[in-house]
């Protein structure tokens, strides 16, 4: 013979707004820290970089929209640089001042710093939400 009997939860009540906000706190917590962590990748840069935090209605956004932090998390290409403002470019190598017309990078390995990131914090976001959803129904 075989019985059935029902699994019944300890709390008598699920409060569905405690739980949301527990989602959200760790969400704007993981956000945060995010956000220093990004900020790491640019330790000992003399150019300030600012990254900020955007409220989305899936979670939340941390982002920069600073071109010289995107060229060294996503790379560059080989490309010519001219002078903008003056006739020839200055420059210093190995110790000599070089003025040049033109000259050729040879482009910039990526760091990857956001994929990087985004993958330690999808796997520690679901650690973290799995941990606040059970705390606030009571079974951690």
């Amino acid at each position: 013979m075989i019985t059935l009997t029902p699994i019944k939860p300890r709390a008598s009540r699920v409060n569905f707004a405690a739980t949301e906000r527990a989602v959200r706190e760790t969400m704007q917590d993981l956000a945060k820290e995010l956000k220093k962590d990004l900020e790491a990748t640019t330790d000992g840069w003399t150019h300030k970089v600012k990254f900020g935090i955007e409220q989305t209605s899936e979670g939340y956004t941390v982002s920069t929209d600073d071109a010289i932090w995107h060229y060294g998390d996503e790379g560059t290409r080989p490309h010519d640089i001219y002078p903008s403002r003056r006739k020839m470019l200055r420059f210093t190598t190995g110790g000599d001042v070089v003025f040049s017309k033109h000259v050729r990078h040879p482009g910039t390995r990526a760091n990857n710093w956001s994929k990087m990131l985004a993958k330690q914090y999808t796997d520690e976001m679901s650690h973290r939400l799995n941990a606040a959803i059970a705390h606030e129904l009571g079974s951690d």
